[in-house]
């Protein structure tokens, strides 16, 4: 009777577990955010862990000596030496975060080989911060914690120098940074631009330098460069154009923008270099000589500043300078800037325009783009102003990287005359906080688009017909067209199984993984009605081990906002492959977000628990 009751409480929690993923929509449950962090205090070689995390209920200390805690606020005996100390910490729904930070235990080799700096100045015109003297006082703290610090590798590398600074994020803001305000305005004709040291335990982190007029921020041009160095110092250059000289009087530095963190950034020798040849925003760059926000000659070439025209829907806009217009199709001055706040996975930007476009005379639209994401995804979908369900949309993936790339959209022109609306994603379906420029949005052709693309709208409302999943049989090797939410877990395109063909999708979670999830997500928004059918197949095998591994297996019928209908459905896995196969009517209400159907993989953290779910031939057929 004890074995049956167990188990019967186990089934009972394995269910709450996966209803507690109904109606989820990444940031629509209303769980508490849960943030990693700590603070040290070092009294010779005694350091003291002060906990500043929140919304925790198991604390798991790892102190890079190899011995560990489970205390809130430990009290730890090093040996000298430098160390890498993790926290992660785990909250009541099983959510998990972790925070790292170095410690310097006075004597080590680290320390006794450190070179004394003979040099430094914080002014305009000879800037080189050396950090010979603590510059505290001249470090304003926008959301990032300063400190004069004590070189965290200081034995081996382009990096010997003593002391250094550190910037800790206080995880406040996407946009937590520090800032420096000089005595005059920096000369970009006798030097190239700025150059610095970083340092960090953080993989791949970005450092984005933004000049400042103190006087009027609005005035203002920035670099960004993403470190290919962890735990070693690595020196980056930031160039300025000639065109930049004696306009700023204030540098801003970013590390990992628009990532809400508590990591801890090092840099040193903050200062001017060259002779006056920096390129990346060009001394070559090309002011526009025309531009028009007009649907009949549509051409946005950001001559000027069009903040106001560009509506933002969880995606930030900005008029900046040229990122690389020293070489390439885009030498322009100026481009537009969007940084993903990370809210939705659908965060945009959209353009009101005066009047409906025409694809009778015209082939579509295309436009430049460019990041220092690899294989950014962007789609385009036009939509009438007085009702959004009348809308259509293209995407398109890049091929280059840190370089500008012009795409085209090629609409038919039985699209013309309905849209004067245009809606902008960048990676849509994921939920993340990136950074993309774009420029040169225009009409191109005479008349020859053909309308070609993938997923979303389908225009009127009740038009959606057929299958509206997108890439349901894997067999290109990837995930594309897929929402991906790894969240701790696999999710993998997988060639050593597969119903079908050579491909199939495997998701798994193990102990110490959550739930990762993989959805058709939102499809045929636009062109759903009440009343339509709804056919969903796929195949399936899988593995569960332990007490807690389950899956959670859903479809929902989107409203603009939220959830208007789920439908769930059970498989029961076994180590071959099985089809699965359920209809369901279109509920009243609204239903203008299309239809998602989702697949997790649950573990829940139980010693011994895994969950494994391979996918094939995934169909989502509106009216069968």
């Amino acid at each position: 009777m004890k074995q049956f009751l167990k188990k019967a409480m186990t089934f009972i929690t394995i269910l709450v577990v996966s209803l507690s993923f109904n109606g989820c929509e990444n940031d629509d449950c209303n769980m508490p955010e849960i943030f990693a962090g700590f603070s040290h205090t070092i009294n010779a070689n005694t350091v003291t862990f002060i906990n500043t995390s929140t919304e925790v209920r198991y604390y798991d200390w790892n102190f890079g000596d190899g011995t560990t805690s489970t205390e809130i606020n430990p009290v730890k005996t090093y040996a000298n030496g430098t160390y890498t100390v993790r926290l992660k910490i785990t909250n009541v729904a099983g959510e998990s975060a972790v925070y790292e930070d170095i410690i310097i235990i006075s004597g080590a080799s680290v320390g006794s080989a450190c070179t004394t700096e003979t040099a430094e100045s914080m002014l305009a015109a000879s800037l080189n911060v050396t950090f010979k003297t603590d510059q505290t006082a001249n470090i304003i703290k926008d959301g990032a914690n300063f400190s004069w610090s004590d070189n965290p590798k200081s034995d081996a590398g382009i990096n010997l120098s003593c002391k250094v600074g550190k910037v800790t994020k206080t995880g406040t803001n996407p946009w937590d940074n520090v800032q420096i305000s000089l005595d005059a305005k920096l000369d970009f004709t006798t030097k190239s631009g700025l150059k610095l040291k970083v340092f960090s335990i953080v993989p791949g982190y970005k450092v984005l330098v933004k000049l400042e007029d103190k006087a009027n921020p609005g005035t203002n041009t920035e670099l960004e460069i993403t470190t290919t160095k962890t735990n070693e110092w690595e020196e980056l250059s930031f160039p300025f154009a000639g065109t930049q000289s004696g306009k700023y009087d204030k540098i801003v530095l970013i590390f990992d923008l628009a990532t809400k963190n508590t990591n801890s950034y090092y840099f040193d020798d903050l200062t001017l270099y060259g002779t006056g040849s920096g390129t990346p925003t060009g001394t070559a760059c090309t002011t526009e000589a025309v531009e028009s926000m007009a649907a009949a000659s549509l051409n946005i070439t950001f001559k000027t500043d069009q903040t106001p025209n560009v509506i933002n829907d969880g995606a930030n806009f900005s008029w900046v300078a040229n990122p690389k217009s020293d070489t390439g199709i885009n030498t322009s001055c100026k481009v537009g800037k969007i940084v993903k706040l990370g809210n939705n996975p659908w965060d945009n930007n959209q353009i009101n325009l005066n009047a409906k476009l025409d694809f009778n005379t015209n082939s579509g639209l295309k436009i430049k783009v460019y990041s220092a994401k690899a294989g950014f995804k962007v789609r385009i979908k036009l939509e009438e102003k007085a009702n959004a369900g009348n809308n259509t949309e293209l995407e398109v993936t890049t091929t280059k990287t840190n370089e500008w790339e012009e795409l085209t959209f090629p609409f038919a022109s039985t699209n013309s005359g309905k849209f004067d609306k245009i809606v902008l994603f960048f990676d849509l379906n994921a939920n993340n906080k990136d950074t993309y420029y774009f420029d040169d949005l225009a009409l191109y052709g005479t008349g020859s688009g053909t309308g070609s693309g993938t997923g979303g709208g389908t225009g009127t409302p009740g038009t959606a017909t057929g299958d509206i999943a997108v890439n349901g049989g894997f067999e290109d090797g990837n995930l594309d067209g897929w929402a991906v939410y790894k969240n701790g877990g696999i999710i993998i395109a997988d060639n050593t199984t597969s119903k079908t063909g050579t491909w199939s999708a495997k998701l798994y979670a193990s102990p110490d993984g959550k739930n990762p999830t993989l959805k058709q997500e939102r499809k045929g928004a636009g062109g759903i009605k009440v009343g339509d059918k709804v056919k969903i197949t796929f195949d399936y095998k899988g593995a569960l081990t332990g007490e807690s591994g389950t899956y959670s297996l859903q479809s929902f019928v989107e409203a603009a906002n939220g959830v208007n209908q789920v439908v769930n459905m059970s498989v029961n896995p076994t180590s071959t492959w099985q089809n699965y196969t359920i209809t369901y009517t279109v509920a009243a209400g609204d239903v203008s977000g299309g239809i998602t159907t989702e697949f997790v993989a649950i573990c829940g953290g139980v010693a011994g628990c895994s969950s494994t779910l391979y996918l094939d031939n995934v169909s989502v057929v509106i009216n069968p």
